[in-house]
Parts: C-alpha cells; structure tokens; sequence
C-alpha cells in the first residue's frame, strides 16, 4: 500500500539531489525578461539567501560568504565548516549571526559569527530532540536580539516551531520548556511545544496523527509597530500563522490553506492537488501571503514500494488575501484560544475577547460562522483567509521537475525558484490592482509574470531579491543552482516589464 506519510519522511530530504548538474530530466532553454550579469561557483549549494552586500549559501555542511556589492560581479568571499556535511539544505542569516539547519545526521543548527563575512566563524551547535529541516533568523525590533525559529518536523506526531536565542551564537538558548532549560535536549516530552514554541498537534491532533504535516518551513515579518508573526508551513494542513511578538507565549492568529488530505474539521480547506504548503512568504506589509506547493506528478515510488500515481501536476504558488491575520495588538484573534489559553493571559489578554470571531458559539458569542459548510471535506470554521489567485508551474517536458519551490516577496515583485522550470519574476501591482484592495477584493488580477531564466541543464532552488543600493532602479535576483552556484539576473527594461 503507498503510504504517503512514509514517502515524504523517506524523499523530502533529497527531492533537490536528483537534479544536481542537470542530470534528470530533459529541459527547455527559455528565457524573457532576465539577463545573466553574474555567477558565483559554489559546488553542492541549496539555499542562499541576501543581506545588504552579501548572499550566504549553505552547501555541503559549510557556510559560504558571497560578494555581491557589484551584482555583476558575484564572488565567494569565505567559507566555514558546519557541525557536520549531511543534509544542511537551509542557510539563514540576521545581523551577525547565520545558521545551517541540518535535516540529517546531528538534530540541531550550526551557529556562526559573520560580523566579519569574508572570515566567517563556527561558533556552537544548538542541539535539538529531533532534526531541524528548515530555520529562519530574525533580529527583534527595538531591542537587537536575534532569535532562531526552527522546523522541528522529524516526528510529524510533535511537528513545531521551536524559538532560540541566538544574540550570543557561541551561546544559544531554547525558549521551549521551562527557562532553566538550555538547548532541545533539556526539554521533556511534556514540555514539548511549551513556552517559547507551538506544537500543530495540540491544537489539531488528528492532522498531527493522520496527515502528512511536518513542519517544513518558516517565515517571520514583523508590522510597522514591531510586532511580529511567524507564518508556519505544516504542509497538508496548510499554513499556521504564529504571534511571536512576544516570545516565551506565543499564540496562532491564522490557519489557512489545507488540503482534503490534512485530517480535521477546523481549518479553511481548498480542494484540489496542487495545494501543500511547502514554502511561504507574506509581502512586507502582511497583507498578502504567498504559499507554494511543491508537487511532483507521478509515476512517484517510495523506496521498496511499488509505483504510485499521485494525482495533479506541478505544484503552483497561492497567493492568500490575509489582511485579517494579524498580531493580537493590533486587533488579531486567536484561532485556538482554548488551547493558547495560558500565553493569551500572560500577554494580557482576555481569551474569551480575543478569540477567533468564527469559533463556535457560545453565550457571549452568538454570531454563526458565516463559512459553516456542513460537508466535511469543504471545511467547518476557522477560515482566516481567502484564496485570491493561483500562480501555475511553468510549462515543460513531461520529465522535467518543475514544481514550485522556494521564492522572494518584495512590496513590488516575487522572485520564485521553479526546479528545472527556472527563476521567475512576477509584477505584484496587478494583484494589488494600485493599492485599491477594496477593488481587487471584487475583482481579483494574478500577478504578471515579467521574467523568466530557465537555460537547459540547470535547476534552482531558490531566488532572492538583491538589494542594490547605488541604483534602486536596478533589479537584480540571485538563483541558487542546484549543486553548482549561484548565478545574478537582471530583468531588462522594456518589454513586458514594469520598470
């Protein structure tokens, strides 16, 4: 029997080595609206990302520095060994701090000193219970602290976000459990998803149970008052939208975008194949959130099984309307008031006040929730967010992966990596039909696609927006070859493009 739950543990730590080189599959040389200016070679690279005049790449257990204060001229500055080589497919970086997520091998983070890039140091590795298969850093607005949010999905029965203190990265502290508690090994079964940290299990049990529901990715953005959200993609149940603004009490303020094969009652669903939460990201001001799926049509087998057909073609990027998510000062509610109940009074808030206005009724709350479907598999309440446009994989040979994977969200563009599909930019003012999102609520537009890199041979595992200070007119996305480097774009002017 295919077991879906065991194809995903078994493949989703090496879905990106099979296309390493160009070596699987045919490809397509497509190419509108980008121009190559640059290249970087960074053997066994996955995940770059940017920060000011630098990218940080994470290949092969090592953390590499890039240059990239001229954008056409991309070089690699340092390089610093991980804890260990296997499976580290995410790099993060804030401040003076970076980070190498392992997926494999030691559970836990590498932690480095990059105040100096082209030296950059290892300092510690922050030991978890369970493996860390992606990681996001944040400084803390107003007071400089840099914490690490870490994937914790090995065991998909206590799939969480974790929160650590990494200010001191030769010194990290966890925020789950209680506070005498230092790194992951300290904190009991119990406690797990405690304090500063947030379990999928304790509010949806049976999705926890019954579904395909690692925590694969994490994204955090903080609003113009400081307060700050971490959006949590939980694969088949779809993406959780965390309150961290206040760190050792966190509280879920969204839960948007399952599938009919997450198991529950109590989160929006949107029926079709193409629609896990793989990677997500929301524009600057939070008032849209971008989810892509990663999904490969079949044949697909998981190893000794027999071929499996899965259904549906190469995953696509939703993009969500979540201008009612939003932190609990400034007017957010609490899907799941009963179960973060404890962090909602330590806050200072009154659970029965802020809960989730579409929660069942009570005395005090005799308002029905108006998406009250009474077919099951359409969903029963807690719906925080509209789907309002469908971005599709690229078109390509039948052999091609081409499914959507990971991307950058700017207040104009989203820069999206596609496998062997290519880099792909796509104009945002047309979803936000010129800011009027009154008008594009009653007539939503997709975004236009403007630019697309996709040579034969390569596959990509990210694009990031390069900020170039010394002409804001210049656009410029760094694309993470698969196992070779990192190569610059520039879109062109004219043409299509908006700029």
């Amino acid at each position: 029997m295919y077991d879906r739950r065991s194809f995903l543990k078994a493949s989703g730590a090496v879905l990106g080595t099979g296309l390493v080189s160009g070596a699987a599959g045919a490809q397509y040389d497509q190419f509108e609206g980008y121009r190559l200016v640059g290249e970087a070679p960074v053997p066994g690279i996955n995940e770059v990302v940017a920060q000011g005049d630098w990218a940080y790449a994470a290949n092969q257990g090592n953390l590499t520095t890039i240059n990239i204060n001229d954008p056409t001229t991309p070089f690699v500055a340092g390089t610093a060994e991980g804890e260990d080589p296997e499976d580290t497919p995410d790099a993060k970086v804030a401040g003076d701090v970076a980070a190498l997520a392992h997926n494999g091998g030691p559970t836990g983070i590498s932690l480095f000193d990059v105040s100096d890039p082209t030296n950059p140091t290892f300092e510690t590795f922050y030991e978890d219970n369970d493996n860390v298969h992606n990681c996001f850093l944040k400084e803390e607005p107003g007071t400089g602290k840099i914490y690490a949010y870490l994937c914790i999905s090995d065991s998909f029965e206590t799939t969480r976000m974790v929160i650590v203190d990494v200010t001191d990265p030769a010194n990290p502290e966890t925020l789950e459990g209680p506070e005498s508690a230092t790194d992951g090994t300290d904190v009991s079964g119990d406690d797990r998803g405690t304090g500063g940290a947030w379990m999928l299990r304790d509010a949806q049990p049976k999705m926890a149970d019954g579904a395909n529901s690692p925590n694969h990715d994490i994204y955090v953005e903080e609003d113009e008052n400081g307060n700050e959200l971490a959006y949590n993609c939980f694969w088949d149940s779809g993406v959780v939208v965390v309150d961290v603004t206040d760190k050792r009490n966190s509280v879920a303020v969204g839960h948007f975008g399952g599938t009919p094969d997450a198991t529950g009652d109590l989160v929006d669903y949107l029926v079709g194949e193409k629609t896990n939460a793989h990677y997500c990201q929301p524009t600057p001001n939070q008032d849209y959130t971008f989810v892509g799926a990663e999904v490969f049509p079949g044949p697909a087998a998981p190893p000794g099984r027999d071929v499996a057909q899965p259904n549906g073609d190469h995953g696509g990027i939703r993009v969500f309307d979540t201008r009612d998510v939003k932190p609990l000062a400034e007017g957010g509610r609490a899907v799941y008031p009963e179960v973060d109940r404890d962090a909602i009074l330590a806050r200072g808030y009154d659970p029965d006040k802020v809960g989730d206005r579409y929660s069942r009724r009570t005395e005090d709350n005799l308002r029905p929730d108006p998406y009250q479907n009474p077919d099951p598999d359409q969903g029963n309440g807690r719906k925080s967010a509209d789907m309002v446009a469908y971005l599709d994989a690229p078109e390509g040979p039948d052999d091609a992966a081409l499914t959507s994977h990971n991307f950058d969200v700017t207040d104009r563009f989203l820069f999206s990596s596609f496998y062997q599909g290519g880099v792909r930019a796509y104009d945002l003012t047309t979803l936000y039909a010129g800011g009027d999102h009154e008008k594009h609520a009653r007539q939503p537009r997709e975004p236009l696609e403007i630019g697309a890199f996709a040579p034969d041979g390569m596959a990509f595992w990210t694009a990031v927006d390069v900020d170039y200070e010394e002409d804001s007119d210049r656009i410029f996305t760094m694309g993470a070859d698969i196992g070779k480097g990192a190569v610059m774009l520039e879109l062109e002017r004219g043409g299509s493009s908006p700029i």
